[in-house]
């Protein structure tokens, strides 16, 4: 954070909490169950029950959006009673036991429903929430709310409201608070929306990324090479030198193959053993050196067929579909489980790298799954939909040269998008810095005035 913008206060004093440090001499300090009082109606009208159901974010505090299955409370999703869920009044805070140590604060803006699992805050007098919400959010803060946390593991980690309302905050005068609020307001929407710039370039260098791939992987490098129909409606012009083939023509006898059924795999371990089992993660991250599961040799046998080898591309056949990976040459010995599919090309047709870039971005592959998908009775990928696809296949000399030139103007790509995302991450650091020197006395902002036109807040 640029500190040379901002004035320091004149002179601070010990605030008594480590977290805090010193404040401003006229700041007080105050535990929350002092300012907050703990509420836990619940919805007993027919207009409560019609409130909107809240949730908490650990990056925008609470929303209007309904929560998702995994954030409600078992009984509720269960039995969808409103009647169970608390009521939030404006102005209320209310944090998520489970969320809390990680910023998961939020400040109703409406009256709303929030999860029994959620604890609501009221405060004790007309003073705006906001700014303890903005408080609690701040790294130090975060780190005092987990040590006021119990559990015997960070996912099990709760704050209780007994525990809760003794942490000390500080607490500015009323209308230095409001201040505070309206400054980190104007000055957060700023670096909001250059974030959101940066944001949008990432987009359009991932798209430019795609560009690249599937020109080059459906015309090839030579702009002047001659061109014909493919025949195929979706793949248009390719170089007339050029192979159009299905996918299962161009691989070994076994080619394509699904993972067992889950109940081949009833047997499996958790604890290391001689052969891993390999999943939608491994295949969605590309890293084949993190597993979880493992099979005996006896449990092995029998799924052998279901081996992955060396060059082997997998894909996922859930969730993620078209995901797709070259199996790496020290890959663990180990079998697919029955959310992939494996493919076995033979490389003298098609080599495992430059089908996995078809695979992930040539725009005519992407059309053919989607299709596929829309008419299928059952969701997912299978053997038929995947040996069925039609491919531009050049020379395997072509292939490389193709990866090659490829790999040179993407570098270069990623280069950028790499700069971009470091840009994010300054602006997102020196949003939390500034927030936090604004809340805990670090900066005077008491002098601070909003622009008076657009423009002028465009200069500053």
């Amino acid at each position: 954070m640029n500190r040379t913008r901002y004035t320091e206060y004149r002179s601070h004093s010990p605030s008594g909490e480590e977290w805090l440090g010193d404040i401003p001499d006229h700041w007080a300090v105050r535990r929350l169950g002092l300012l907050f009082s703990q509420s836990n109606a619940r919805a007993s009208s027919e207009s409560e029950k019609q409130y909107p159901v809240l949730s908490v974010s650990i990056h925008d505090g609470i929303s209007s959006k309904e929560m998702n299955d995994d954030e409600l409370d078992r009984k509720v999703s269960r039995s969808d009673d409103r009647s169970l869920y608390k009521v939030v009044q404006e102005n209320d805070l209310a944090y998520n036991m489970m969320r809390a140590w990680q910023g998961g604060f939020g400040t109703a803006r409406v009256p709303g429903l929030v999860s029994p699992a959620y604890v609501v805050c009221r405060p004790k007098s007309a003073a705006r929430s906001e700014y303890f919400e903005l408080v609690l959010r701040t790294p130090n803060a975060i780190s005092e709310l987990k040590r006021f946390s119990r559990g015997i593991t960070d996912f099990r980690l709760r704050l209780y409201w007994e525990d809760f309302k003794t942490i000390q905050v500080p607490l500015p005068p009323e209308n230095e608070r409001q201040l505070i609020a309206k400054f980190l307001d104007y000055e957060t929407a700023k670096i909001d929306a250059l974030i959101e710039k940066q944001r949008q370039l990432i987009a359009l260098l991932q798209e430019k990324r795609q560009a690249v791939i599937s020109h080059a992987v459906t015309k090839g490098l030579n702009p002047d090479a001659p061109m014909r129909d493919s025949g195929v409606e979706w793949l248009g012009e390719v170089p007339a030198h050029w192979g159009v083939k299905r996918l299962k023509h161009c691989l070994e006898g076994n080619g394509i193959q699904m993972g067992p059924f889950g109940t081949s795999l009833t047997g499996v371990l958790r604890e290391p053993s001689a052969y891993c089992v390999y999943g939608q993660s491994n295949t969605i991250s590309g890293d084949f050196s993190a597993t979880s599961r493992w099979l005996t040799e006896e449990l092995f046998r029998p799924l052998a067929h279901y081996r992955l080898e060396p060059r082997d591309i997998v894909l996922t056949r859930k969730g993620s579909l078209g995901n797709c990976r070259v199996v790496p040459d020290d890959i663990a010995p180990g079998i697919m489980d029955s959310d992939t599919i494996r493919i076995r090309t033979r490389t003298a047709d098609l080599a495992p790298e430059y089908l996995a870039n078809l695979m992930h971005n040539a725009r005519y592959v992407e059309v053919q799954i989607d299709l596929n998908r829309r008419g299928a009775i059952l969701p997912g990928l299978n053997s038929n939909v995947v040996g069925n696809l039609f491919l531009a296949v050049p020379p395997p000399a072509e292939q490389a040269q193709i990866l090659d030139g490829v790999g040179v103007k993407l570098r270069r790509i990623d280069g950028v998008s790499d700069r971009v995302h470091e840009q994010i991450s300054c602006l997102a650091e020196r949003r939390t810095a500034l927030i936090s020197a604004a809340v805990t006395g670090k900066i005077d902002v008491r002098g601070w005035k909003p622009p008076e036109s657009k423009t002028a807040a465009e200069v500053a």
